[in-house]
């Protein structure tokens, strides 16, 4: 099959890894793939080894350099990832439907909030949309299309839950013991990822000799509240890294405090690894953790600390919620996304002749 993979964005979100993940899945597996982006984008760096193509800076130009990119009457299928992408794929992929040229459209959706414009989900341009839970397609308002909304959840590399450092080296790094309870968080800073209820709810937690380690967190501008609340001591301030492995190796239970999210990545990551969570129970989360005591309001800090204190205290329990999420997070390997995305793509291009 011909791919042609599109994101607007400039981030490393996890939705442009997303379709990293997928676009070099799909190359090694025998598919011909190229992937539109912005000259500066932060995914490049993660994919070296893909056909990389330049995204115009004006968006009048998208069109063009997409077609510029197609072979005269050959089925190819694009794949666009972020807002500005997927409105102007819609409009494009109508414009070839009208015209009638072997080009099959697919958008990713990631987010849990409804859109602000409805056309590009009522335009006949997209034949699939691809949600990465169930509230997201929820959220979609496709109308009579509701038949081009698919659940197809986000995927987890191995290269991505294989730790690069010895378990004791992470440890030694964080100023812990084997013994120690370590609960963890893998996040930006943004507000919307709720660090701060989770750091409220950690001072709530009796002083036990927990730590917190924040992968992700600015020391800058998380230090001065873990002053404030008293915890400084036992917070660890982890720099932004790609190696969010090797400090899940270590941790007794991942925490993700956000405040809004669909299918987060880090989550995926704790699962595979083998890990219980407590989690807000917002977007897609309760489709992965369906345990209620495991599952708190957003923004509660009080409920927060209790849902993990209640998680520490009974280690039986813990243990068997880190046995079944290990077993749950099968469903996120990168080839079963493959597969999944495979048959629709083949799905797509069947009416023009080409099966991949």
């Amino acid at each position: 099959m011909r791919i042609l993979f599109v994101t607007s964005s400039k981030n490393a979100s996890g939705g442009g890894r997303q379709a990293v993940y997928l676009a070099t899945g799909l190359l090694e597996r025998g598919h011909e793939v190229s992937f539109f982006a912005p000259a500066a984008s932060m995914l490049r760096p993660l994919a070296p080894g893909l056909d990389w193509l330049d995204l115009p800076e004006r968006r009048r130009a998208w069109r063009k350099a997409w077609e510029s990119a197609m072979r005269r009457n050959e089925p190819v299928i694009v794949h666009a990832f972020h807002n500005r992408a997927v409105k102007s794929l819609a409009w494009s992929g109508t414009l070839w439907r009208l015209m009638g040229k072997p080009v099959a459209c697919v958008a990713h959706r990631g987010v849990v909030n409804p859109p602000t414009n409805i056309l590009p989900y009522i335009a006949p341009g997209i034949r699939v949309f691809a949600a990465n839970s169930r509230a997201c397609l929820d959220t979609l308002p496709l109308l009579w299309r509701k038949g081009a909304g698919k659940v197809v959840y986000n995927c987890v590399p191995d290269a991505k839950v294989t730790p690069t450092r010895d378990a004791a080296a992470v440890r030694a790094e964080l100023r812990v013991t084997p013994e120690t309870v370590v609960i963890g968080a893998v996040s930006n800073n943004a507000p919307i990822k709720g660090q701060e209820f989770l750091l409220r709810a950690f001072a709530r937690l009796r002083d036990d000799g927990q730590v917190l380690c924040l992968v992700g967190g600015n020391e800058e501008k998380w230090a001065p509240l873990c002053r404030e609340l008293g915890i400084l001591e036992r917070v660890r301030l982890i720099p932004r890294t790609e190696r969010v492995a090797d400090y899940l190796q270590v941790l007794t239970l991942f925490v993700l405090p956000s405040l809004s999210e669909s299918s987060p990545n880090t989550l995926l990551e704790a699962m595979r690894m083998g890990l219980p969570a407590v989690c807000s129970a917002v977007g897609g989360v309760p489709e992965c953790i369906s345990d209620a005591r495991y599952l708190v309001p957003p923004g509660d800090d009080e409920a927060l600390a209790t849902a993990v204190s209640s998680a520490l205290s009974d280690r039986d329990a813990l243990a068997e919620a880190a046995r079944r999420n290990k077993a749950f997070s099968e469903r996120f390997t990168v080839a079963k996304k493959l597969d999944i995305m495979e048959g629709i793509y083949r799905d797509l291009l069947r009416p023009y002749g080409g099966n991949g």
